[in-house]
């Protein structure tokens, strides 16, 4: 069943893209909605899943110090024991299905030297058991735009993240929502995450 979003559906939709750390009462304020209602509006949103996860916007040069690398593939769209293969490769950002020479795209984004080429022994395997044996990486030389924000590109220093911190900022990336947990994660849950916490 598709879930029809109302226009008041939109607006919190537009609210969650500016802050989704918003809290509800503030949320229904803004729209002129009750606290029960922004509540609601949320979990049938999760339910249909339409707002998949909450998610915070890296800048891959700053915190991806080693590289970002685009895999074009050749392969039978309907083969999919590629994707498949593909999905569960650590450090992958996005997969797509695409038309023209090359039918399958992937972003991988590797903080260090290993993760790079453990990736490339995976393509590799995975590319040769398809039949096709046809791959392309392009190498990202600068990020201008993700998810809907600019990237400030006038800098070139990495930041050196400490592992407690790359751990945060991992916890903080992707927060999965359901039904029971529309919202984003609270200090005190992204805490629990956390292997070890940060002093």
């Amino acid at each position: 069943m598709v879930h029809s979003i109302t226009p008041p559906e939109q607006e919190l939709i537009r609210l969650l893209l500016t802050n989704s750390r918003m809290r509800i009462v503030a949320m229904g304020e803004h729209l002129g909605k009750s606290r029960n209602w922004v509540a609601r509006a949320l979990e049938r949103l999760a339910k249909s899943r339409v707002i998949r996860a909450y998610t915070a916007v890296l800048n891959p040069a700053r915190v991806y110090s080693e590289r970002s690398t685009i895999l074009l593939v050749k392969t039978n769209p309907r083969e999919l024991r590629v994707s498949e293969a593909l999905i569960r490769v650590p450090g992958l950002e996005s997969l797509d299905g695409i038309s023209g020479e090359y039918s399958l795209l992937g972003l991988f984004r590797f903080r260090m030297p290993a993760a790079f080429e453990r990736f490339l022994d995976v393509v590799d395997g995975t590319v040769a058991q398809s039949g096709s044996n046809s791959y392309a990486l392009v190498q990202v030389l600068t990020t201008y735009k993700a998810h809907g924000f600019i990237m400030d590109t006038s800098s070139s220093e990495t930041a050196h993240l400490t592992q407690s911190e790359w751990e945060l900022l991992s916890v903080l990336r992707r927060q999965p929502v359901s039904e029971d947990r529309p919202l984003p994660l609270t200090q005190t849950e992204i805490g629990r995450f956390m292997v070890q916490p940060l002093s």
